[in-house]
């Protein structure tokens, strides 16, 4: 059995043709302007270009926003109290690294990436009233 990806080129299981086709959509220009990062994330020509554990993670979201077509999130625990964050929006765009110096910023900038009436939840808002 083989697994055809994107691009045309076939591999004998699906994890490779989904790291080929993670690879072809990173060449691919990015659709419509770039946005602003958000406060605590700098863009890799501010702090240089992404390391490439990075850089697969950038991929991976892409893939999966590709796949679902939503939004998707990855942090990263360095078991110090730091984390660092990922994120691709709904509509594709990736963000990150965001350097966290708490488990409760990290809590704090993930909110700031749900959905509006999520964020109101998560901001102790009652959902239908409870």
């Amino acid at each position: 059995m083989s697994f055809l990806a994107k691009d045309g080129s076939k591999h004998t299981n699906i994890d490779t043709m989904k790291r080929a086709n993670a690879s072809q959509m990173a060449k691919m220009p990015s659709k419509g302007a770039p946005s602003e990062p958000a406060q605590d994330e700098s863009s890799p020509d501010e702090q240089g270009a992404l390391e490439p554990h990075q850089e697969q993670i950038h991929d991976h979201l892409r893939s999966m926003h590709e796949q679902t077509g939503e939004a998707h999130s990855h942090v990263e625990h360095h078991g110090d109290g730091t984390h660092t964050s990922h994120h691709v929006d709904s509509a594709g765009e990736v963000t990150g690294p965001a350097k966290h110096a708490s488990a409760e910023e990290l809590v704090e900038h993930l909110k700031s990436h749900l959905p509006e009436e999520e964020a109101e939840i998560a901001k102790g808002g009652d959902e239908e009233g409870y």
